[in-house]
């Protein structure tokens, strides 16, 4: 056992994946005894709500909105994670989700938790470069960021393919793979950035894309705002029906002036929100 010369206040398990069973001294992972080892003896221990565990998939597999692409099937967690979840919950002070639907789940399956405010997804905004125009070539460039049937790409898809059919002379549509540096330069050419259409809420695809200045669509319901404490969110909420997607595409591409408005006002929302020093503090500021 290494050992270490400095104790912890506070300790963050981003999620119970992350962690090991005692005897499985081969996985490089830390074990709930490796943390006993580095804590304080009146340490704060927390554990973050922002990925899959099973109490987020038992909100999931339910829930009317999610669970239209989201199945049993795809939402088991191993027998090694659940057993560690279970040591888990018994020892955290504290559960901080990201968004909405995390803290949901938890508010629902597992209530007896101490279930803390949400605080936003950091981002480094620094990390994406300064946008130089948009319309390049005076055509409007879409980005389809939906990879999987999570995210409800069967009904992006088909939307899309409609938008095509009826505005070929308008639009480009671009579904590339590149390194993430390439990336976040590529997102600064993309004005509509489709994101998700299942979830309440938007994450970090959307995020990078709001700090590049896109129009995004994405998760943005009512509940995403109350959790978050604010309405001023510029992200295109979409849900998984075809014709809405289409609906909301369609207006920007009819109305393509709104473009610039509302991706300027995603740069300065992510800047606010999303910082990823402002979000130190607020964490800093919790686990306090």
């Amino acid at each position: 056992i290494k050992v270490y010369k400095d104790f912890f206040d506070v300790i963050f398990i981003i999620n119970s994946s992350f962690l090991r069973g005692k005897s499985c001294k081969t996985m490089p992972l830390f074990s709930l005894e490796d943390i006993g080892l580095v804590s304080k003896k009146n340490a704060k221990i927390f554990l973050s709500a922002c990925g899959g565990d099973s109490v987020y998939y038992q909100f999931a597999t339910v829930d009317p909105r999610i669970s239209t692409t989201f199945t049993h099937q795809n939402s088991k967690i191993s027998n090694r994670v659940a057993a560690i979840e279970k040591n888990v919950f018994k020892i955290i002070n504290g559960i901080i989700p990201m968004s909405y639907q995390y803290a949901q789940a938890y508010r629902l399956y597992a209530k007896d938790l101490n279930i803390l405010p949400s605080i936003h997804l950091p981002f480094d905004i620094s990390s994406v470069p300064d946008r130089k125009s948009y319309m390049k070539d005076g055509k409007i460039v879409i980005f389809n960021a939906a990879l999987r049937p999570k995210k409800g790409i069967v009904y992006i898809d088909k939307a899309l393919e409609i938008i095509k059919e009826n505005y070929s002379d308008k639009i480009v549509i671009k579904d590339v793979r590149l390194p993430y540096d390439e990336y976040l330069r590529f997102l600064t050419t993309v004005d509509l950035f489709i994101d998700l259409c299942v979830d309440y809420d938007y994450g970090m695809s959307a995020i990078s894309a709001m700090a590049a200045g896109c129009v995004v669509f994405s998760g943005n319901e009512p509940e995403t705002q109350k959790e978050l404490g604010h309405y001023d969110v510029p992200v295109v909420g979409i849900s998984p029906q075809v014709q809405d997607i289409v609906d909301k595409i369609e207006y920007y591409i009819i109305n393509p002036e709104q473009i610039e408005i509302i991706g300027r006002r995603s740069i300065a929302y992510a800047k606010k929100y999303h910082n990823c020093k402002t979000i130190a503090e607020q964490y800093l500021k919790t686990f306090r």
